[in-house]
């Protein structure tokens, strides 16, 4: 029992490491100073003490938990930033990343003249290991010991000197951030009220708003023939002529003079919309409780959608369904009929109820699915980015 539980060599042994490790870890890292916690990275910590007192694991099983690991922190991340990084980089992505290889090529000048000054002190590939350590960057360090394994570097394990810097990479930033804080006087709750209004602004939500078809020129003409004259996008939610009951309409619905519009559009959209259209209708509630159109809230869950325009769902097909708004991420968005659809959309859609059956049996709206990861999915991305590499 006391060889299972303290060779290096023993599974028993290596599950025990790294449970205790992970657990403490992780327990530690929740504790507070002065409002600060490191989080994960205490794990780190607790790693290295655990190394300095002894508890050893069998160098290629080490090998092999440390490229694994390495490989799922990786294909993780680009899980999490892949669906919206080409549309990051068309909206200064070119300037982002200029300036992060500015930063990069920086860190190593920086590196380099350090070991230029320690010469004879400090090897190249352990200040690389340093390097590594106070940008916090894992994945190059796992890099540069592929690399050094390949020219059959034989010195000192660069890791030992990464876990070194890697501490004061967190801490001195915490550090430099409170230092700075204090300096300037920074109000950290003005700050975060500053920053909401600044997203509010840039994410505003869509608007809704009631127009009365004035316009002549609109007499008999249909909702998508409209959209193009105003060149603006919109979605009519709601219309009802004068008398008669309230519709959910499509795009070949013909609109008359003095009917009322229920729109669904940017703000910015709202005063040309309306001058358009003739006036804005006040005082009017087309969602008033007898009104036979139903609006629901719809989940995207089925992967046949994911990645498919809104203008891919044929809603034409829906009679008289429409999408007004778009829930993702903890942002509502306008519907563009070109925006690419995610797997946890929430979609606000108005019509008929056959109608939205129909479409929420199309898209999913199974929460339970979002619980169950895809895992053939997960490997074969895991395979194919080994070979891409």
């Amino acid at each position: 029992m006391e060889s299972v539980l303290t060779s290096p060599t023993s599974i028993a042994h290596i599950v025990l490491v790294y449970a205790l490790v992970i657990s403490v870890g992780l327990a530690l890292g929740r504790i507070k100073v002065f409002g600060v916690s490191l989080g994960v990275t205490f794990v780190l910590f607790v790693g290295l003490a655990a190394g300095h007192f002894g508890m050893a694991i069998e160098p290629h099983v080490l090998t092999f938990l440390r490229d694994f690991g390495l490989i799922l922190f990786i294909f993780f991340i680009g899980l999490q930033v892949g669906p919206s990084f080409f549309s990051s980089f068309k909206s200064g992505g070119i300037i982002l990343n200029g300036l992060a290889a500015g930063a990069v090529v920086l860190s190593i000048l920086v590196t380099i003249l350090l070991w230029a000054l320690t010469a004879g002190l400090i090897d190249l590939p352990t200040m690389l290991g340093v390097h590594f350590g106070a940008v916090t960057n894992t994945p190059g360090l796992g890099a540069t010991q592929e690399a050094l394994a390949v020219m059959g570097w034989q010195g000192a394990d660069i890791a030992v000197a990464y876990a070194c810097a890697y501490p004061l990479g967190v801490v001195g930033i915490i550090v430099s951030a409170i230092i700075i804080r204090i300096i300037f006087r920074v109000n950290l709750a003005e700050e975060d009220k500053a920053w909401e209004a600044d997203e509010a602004d840039k994410n505003e939500a869509p608007s809704s708003f009631y127009v009365e078809v004035v316009n002549d020129f609109l007499h008999g003409q249909t909702i998508q023939s409209i959209r193009q004259f105003i060149n603006r996008p919109f979605v009519c939610a709601r219309i009802q002529s004068p008398g008669g009951p309230i519709r959910s309409p499509g795009p070949d619905t013909e609109v008359f003079k003095g009917d009322i519009l229920r729109i669904v559009s940017e703000s910015e959209h709202k005063a040309g919309i309306v001058a358009f259209f003739g006036k804005e209708a006040l005082g009017v509630d087309l969602q008033i409780q007898h009104s036979p159109i139903h609006s629901e809230t719809v989940l995207v869950t089925d992967p046949k959608v994911n990645g498919l325009k809104i203008s891919d769902l044929h809603l034409s097909h829906y009679d008289g369904l429409n999408i007004t708004r778009l829930f993702r991420a903890g942002m509502e968005l306008f519907p563009y009929r070109s925006i690419h659809l995610q797997l946890g959309d929430r979609l606000r859609v108005v019509g008929p109820e056959r109608a939205i059956m129909r479409f929420t049996a199309h898209v999913g709206n199974q929460s339970h699915k979002l619980d169950h990861p895809n895992i053939i999915s997960i490997f074969v991305g895991i395979a194919l980015g080994i070979l891409a590499g």
